[in-house]
């Protein structure tokens, strides 16, 4: 259940639907989270280089810099 709704949280952010958060994605989700204060770009810079992965068994989703 929780791994579900996971990827349905990421898709809600991910409205290019490339399976990558770019930076305008991850900072409005970041928002979101942050109950509507919106982050430093610096702090959005550190996750997105941090490129952090989520997987979901065929599935992997990258949050960060397009290749």
């Amino acid at each position: 259940m929780a791994e579900r709704a996971c990827i349905q949280a990421f898709q809600k952010y991910d409205m290019d639907v490339s399976g990558k958060m770019n930076f305008s994605e991850l900072k409005s989700m970041l928002t979101d989270l942050n109950q509507g204060e919106v982050p430093d770009d610096a702090e959005v810079q550190v996750l997105e280089r941090g490129q952090i992965l989520m997987r979901n068994h065929a599935t992997t989703v990258f949050i960060g810099r397009d290749s």
